[in-house]
């Protein structure tokens, strides 16, 4: 017989609570599926829309609030010139745009009652 380290059932396999890893067939974040706004419609904040404090553009948080249960729904950062862009959005939908300024120098600004509309190339 055998001498043994430990006794014996002390040690065991538990299996890790996540499983195993998934094999993809395709690259992580090539399809995107944002349940119940998935769509073929844009918000971009370019031109009109764009992104200012004191008059110059600057990089902010935009949130995406959906008007039928008021919960956000997606979140970006402006870009450093102010543009800003929502894609895949049910174009059926209204939305609540909130951009929020992080350095606390302004209030949040809001567009309510957006729709999005068709991206033709």
């Amino acid at each position: 017989m055998a001498k043994r380290l430990f006794a014996h059932g002390l040690l065991r396999f538990v299996p890790p609570r996540h499983g195993r890893r998934h094999r993809r067939l395709w690259p992580h974040g090539l399809l995107r599926h944002y349940g119940r706004t998935h769509g073929a419609g844009i918000i971009a904040g370019r031109g009109v829309g764009i992104v200012t404090v004191g008059g110059q553009p600057a990089s902010r948080r935009i949130l995406l609030v959906d008007r039928s249960n008021f919960q956000v729904c997606r979140s970006v950062w402006s870009n450093e010139s102010g543009n800003y862009l929502f894609d895949y959005l049910d174009t059926a939908r209204e939305y609540l745009i909130i951009a929020l300024d992080h350095k606390r120098q302004y209030e949040p600004v809001a567009y309510d009652y957006v729709r999005p509309v068709e991206d033709t190339p």
